[in-house]
């Protein structure tokens, strides 16, 4: 019998039990300093620039520069996790942008915040599928989507609590405090981590001398198992020894890994959008530097239980009804905000609606991500997908500083928004119509009736 199967079999059928709480709280804690640490210089950038004498044009490069290192992180610290262990290389990519945020206190001038921003980056980005991957290996099968969804949620919360302290710090004592206290977070984080969270049965079951650690995982997650029945094989297959990028594009997956890929650059370059350019736009629309941070606020907010709710939706509908209808909505409330930037109540509503409809569609891809690859590659795939979803960001802050230094008009450049919704709307149809016609092969991923 295959040991991994064995595996799955035992994770998907356990009742949840503290274990599973432990596992995803830690998780979820490395999720919210993730999106704090992640979205603090956008909420930020309008102080800085005040403080350093920076341009708000020149921002375009700074927030390229830390989804450039996210992207570096996502592509390779993915693979990295899935040789040295997923516990070893979230911890490292934890402390590398907890330290890297504390740094940036000391930054003085563009270049300085671009490196510090880029550092800091790659553990940002090489920490997401780390995270997601371990809670959709530990999770039970009937909760894995609901799972992946709330993880998902300390994304946004951590964008909440940054951005809603920033309204209130900001005018009184800087954005250093910020970022100090943003490192300092992540850095109680990584002693969460190497003290409390387990390895990946996954992993485990794919080293010869990973046995004995993955009975006493069992023993935990289902004490009721008789662990010594569970047939527990070393690594015989060479599976880890191929070259698992590559193996994104093999066995019939490069059509799934490509049309993953693009509906992932949009929501992530529209994701980067309204969290990080949106307040310098407000306030270079003659908004206050308080009000901008709130709309953000508002945004991550709205995020949270739609999030959630989609896991929950997911779980008994499948992904891609709510991911399609998530991304047509989008596209027509950008362009209802654009021609109405002057009406503060329907930026407020606008910003709630955008967080409500974002949530669903970065939940649910998110979710493909984690079960279209097997275990061997999966950290990889969910990295690479990660990855590709963050050049969407580098992309998205690139053309919209260009779109700002050009002097464009601000409706022009949020109208514009509803371009990446159209062209990830049909990316998504064309994958589920892709999984749907291989039902057996993919079938967490089909739309579920009753």
């Amino acid at each position: 019998m295959d040991a991994r199967r064995t595996l799955a079999n035992v994770i998907d059928e356990a009742p949840l039990r503290r274990y599973h709480l432990q596992i995803f709280l830690i998780c979820f804690a490395t999720a919210v300093v993730d999106g704090l640490d992640n979205q603090m210089v956008g909420f930020s950038a309008q102080a800085i620039s005040a403080d350093l004498g920076i341009p708000i044009a020149e921002f375009g490069g700074i927030f390229s520069a830390g989804a450039a290192g996210a992207l570096v992180g996502a592509l390779s610290l993915g693979t990295v996790a899935d040789r040295i262990g997923r516990k070893m290389a979230l911890s490292l990519c934890t402390l590398l942008f907890a330290v890297l945020t504390l740094a940036t206190v000391l930054a003085r001038s563009t270049n300085e915040l671009m490196l510090l921003r880029f550092i800091a980056g790659i553990g940002l980005g090489g920490a997401m599928p780390i995270f997601l991957t371990m809670v959709s290996e530990y999770a039970p099968k009937r909760h894995r989507a609901l799972a992946t969804g709330v993880l998902w949620c300390g994304y946004p919360i951590g964008g909440l609590v940054g951005s809603s302290l920033g309204a209130i710090l900001l005018p009184v004592s800087g954005w250093q405090t910020i970022f100090l206290l943003g490192g300092g977070l992540a850095l109680f984080v990584v002693i969460l981590q190497i003290t409390l969270l387990p390895e990946s049965v996954q992993f485990l079951a794919l080293r010869e001398k990973g046995a004995n650690r993955i009975r006493r995982i069992l023993t935990r997650l289902s004490p009721g198992t008789d662990v010594d029945q569970i047939d527990i094989l070393p690594s015989s297959t060479g599976a880890v020894t191929k070259a698992p990028v590559w193996g994104l594009f093999t066995s019939g997956r490069l059509g799934l890994t490509l049309l993953l890929w693009v509906p992932l650059f949009c929501t992530f370059l529209i994701s980067n959008f309204f969290v990080l350019w949106s307040p310098a736009l407000l306030t270079q629309a003659g908004y206050s530097v308080s009000l901008a941070a709130s709309m953000v606020a508002l945004n991550n907010f709205a995020a949270i239980p739609s999030q959630a709710a989609a896991g929950f939706v997911i779980d008994r509908k499948g992904p891609f009804l709510l991911v399609i209808g998530s991304y047509i909505g989008l596209i027509a409330i950008c362009l209802v905000l654009s021609t109405l930037l002057h009406v503060v109540p329907v930026i407020a509503a606008s910003m709630i609606i955008i967080g409500l409809l974002q949530g669903p569609g970065i939940a649910g891809m998110v979710y493909v991500a984690t079960r279209v690859y097997p275990p061997a590659m999966r950290s990889t795939g969910v990295g690479w997908a990660l990855g590709i979803g963050r050049t969407g960001q580098i992309v998205g802050s690139l053309v919209v500083g260009g779109m700002v230094a050009a002097e464009l008009p601000i409706r022009f450049i949020f109208a514009g928004i509803a371009f990446p919704a159209l062209v990830a709307t049909v990316s998504a149809l064309v994958l589920s119509l892709i999984i749907r016609s291989r039902a057996e092969a993919y079938p967490e991923l089909q739309r579920k009736h009753g």
